[in-house]
Order: C-alpha cells, then structure tokens, then sequence
C-alpha cells in the first residue's frame, strides 16, 4: 500500500496531540474474562507463523471490548443493528474481526511490530469482520516454503474498496484511541478496571505454550505480545492472558517480567443519518435566482434541505 507510511505518520502526528483518554472504569472486579467471545484464532496455521502478534492482542482486546460494551447496552441501537448487518457479529453471537485485515495493511508482513501500531493503524482505516477477510488455516497447507506463506496471507491484492469503506464506515461510529502506560503494578491494577490490556512479554519456546508459565529466568525483553484480562494475588500464577498460541488461556507466574503495556480505548460515537440533497438542474436554479432577484430577495441557492441540523 503506497500511501501506509503517511498514513501511519498522519497516525502518529494525532496520537501526539490527542487528548488524554478519559478514565472510564467499566468493571469492579478488574476481570474481563466474561467478556470473551469463543473465536480463538491462532497467529500460527501448520508450520508457518504469522509473527503478528501486536495485531492478534490488540484485535482480541477490541473483540473483549465490543462484547462488554454491548452487555452494558451502551452501543447505540443503530450501530448494532449495523455491526449485525455487517457481518461484525457471527453465527453465535460473538464479535469476530479479521486479524488479516491489520497484518496485511501495516506493510511489515512477517517482520514483528511495536505495540502502538495496532491501534494507530486502526485508528486510520477501522477494523472489519472476519467474515469478510478470513484465513482458512486448510491454505497454510498447500504452501511448501515461508516464502510461499507470507506471500499469501499478507497479498494486498485481497483488500477490495468495499472492504476500506467498511472500515471507514465504522471509525464514524467508533473512537479508537490507545497509549503506552508503565506497567508497574498500580497502573496494571488501575487500568483493568477499563477493561482487558494489550501487554508485552518474553515468551520462551520450551516454557511457553502452557497454562502456567514459569518465570523466564534472566529473560525481560518483551518478544510477544497478549491480552491481560485479569490479575489475582492469591495464585500462585496470578497474571491471566489470552493468548494467539494455544493454550489460549495462560497464567503467568508472580514475578513474570510485564515489559510493555497498552491502554486501550474504543467507545461509541453518536452516528448523524445523512439526508439526500434535493437534485436541481442549472435551469431551476437559474429561475430560482431570477426569481429572487425581482422580489429583491438576491439569496444563494439553497444547499441544506430544511430541518437538517
């Protein structure tokens, strides 16, 4: 996409100046776990890897997010309806977004990504279903190389402009906003009342894909990234991720270095019906001037049909 590195500067540049994002503590017990979908998608599919990580935890974050906004009734009725109509919302009632979608436009392809990126990116060409751009894990198996894989899942010759306007059409009724925090342990506590966060750790290849992970000793640079969702001291694996490697569903140990962490912000906007504008021919509207020019009311033509706001 030629136009992807202004379009993540355009990104950065606002992000710069945005204002701060507003504390909105959704959930007293800081445990979004009941929020989840059941559309796990693994960033692995046979022997490839997609190395998308910063995009699967962010898209399962804003899936988390969807959900308890819609428990809480406070997505607006017409933009339900929508999301319905558009394929946001599956067979079984969960939101599922396409993690292609983001892999492919970033540009990185397979290379990794720093954290922000998933949401600055969001922020400029929306999120869509997956329903609209899947992944069938089958495809994965009829490549030989890496080579053959990547070229694959991440072609851009499969983003269509139907697919930009539907992204476009829901940044008109959504906010997405994020920003790095410290992850101490007082901004992790405070934030999960928000709702799930974005975080980056270690992940080792012989400890990881468990459901209790161990501390990886003399390892603290974040090289993964995952959904924290809630946090309970009185485990002796107290941190709870969803993860995009099974099992999907981890626990990390006490002292489990957090290097990186992302406050994340999605929230609904009040969506305007646009109204037509009545279709005038030059002649009316010449006649209409003429008019107005002998009752010497010279006035412009009108442009916004009556009653619009």
């Amino acid at each position: 996409m030629t136009n992807l590195f202004w379009l993540k500067k355009k990104g950065q540049f606002r992000g710069a100046f945005q204002d701060p994002i507003l504390y909105k503590p959704l959930i007293q017990s800081a445990d979004s776990s009941i929020y989840f979908g059941n559309d796990f998608e693994s960033q692995q599919y046979g022997q490839f890897d997609t190395d998308t990580c910063w995009n699967f935890a962010f898209t399962n974050v804003m899936e988390t997010r969807l959900t308890m906004l819609r428990s809480m009734n406070l997505i607006p009725s017409d933009t339900l309806t929508w999301l319905q109509q558009n394929g946001y919302i599956d067979s079984v009632g969960d939101f599922y977004l396409s993690r292609r979608w983001e892999g492919i436009l970033s540009g990185v392809q397979n290379g990794g990504n720093n954290l922000n990126s998933a949401y600055i990116l969001a922020g400029q060409v929306g999120l869509i279903p997956n329903s609209i751009l899947p992944y069938n894990p089958s495809e994965a198996y009829t490549d030989t190389t890496m080579t053959q894989f990547v070229a694959d899942y991440f072609s851009t010759s499969v983003i269509t402009p139907s697919m930009r306007a539907l992204g476009q059409e829901f940044l008109r009724r959504f906010t997405i906003l994020g920003e790095s925090v410290d992850p101490t342990l007082t901004s992790i506590m405070t934030y999960l009342h928000e709702g799930s966060l974005q975080i980056g750790v270690p992940a080792l290849d012989f400890s990881w894909n468990q459901t209790n992970v161990p501390t990886p000793v003399g390892y603290t640079q974040a090289n993964h990234s995952v959904e924290l969702y809630k946090v309970d001291f009185t485990q002796d694996f107290p941190y709870y991720i969803y993860d995009s490697y099974s099992p999907k569903l981890k626990q990390l140990a006490k002292d489990y270095p957090i290097a990186l962490m992302v406050r994340l912000y999605i929230w609904p906007k009040v969506v305007t019906q646009s109204v037509s504008l009545p279709q005038f021919s030059p002649f009316m509207m010449f006649w209409f001037n003429v008019y107005n020019w002998v009752i010497g009311k010279p006035q412009p033509f009108p442009s916004t049909p009556i009653g619009s706001v």
